[in-house]
């Protein structure tokens, strides 16, 4: 059990605010895009669902690349990145001679004791 325990907090995001914890997972997709030769066009705000002591933090971007092994080899990063983003929805276009498209990842963290903004405040 205290095995199984260690593996999940190496895929779990950690933080003690929740937009501190969506700014890692935003990190963390750009990093692999940056190491990828992505090229980042956009982000959106992430977006948050809590359910049963866990937060599910989803965060979209848009990109653009020449090369299509890029868009591979950003996948088979992500795939293989530690704390885990799961793959929730991605689409890719061509147009000419680049590569464009969008990409949301999913982050998990524990919701126990994660401060409030409000709280953080005072």
């Amino acid at each position: 059990v205290e095995l199984a325990m260690a593996e999940l907090e190496t895929q779990t995001f950690d933080g003690e605010t929740i937009p501190i914890i969506e700014a890692n997972i935003q990190r963390e997709l750009s990093l692999h895009a940056r190491e990828s030769q992505i090229t980042v066009a956009s982000t959106r705000l992430a977006e948050t669902l809590e359910t049963d002591g866990w937060l599910l933090i989803s965060q979209e971007m848009s990109y653009r690349t020449i090369d299509a092994a890029n868009t591979v080899n950003f996948l088979q990063k992500l795939e293989q990145a530690l704390p885990r983003l799961r793959v929730i929805d991605f689409n890719v276009n061509r147009s000419r001679n680049q590569y464009s498209g969008s990409i949301t990842v999913a982050g998990f963290t524990r919701s126990e004791g994660l401060l409030s903004d409000e709280a953080k405040e005072r």
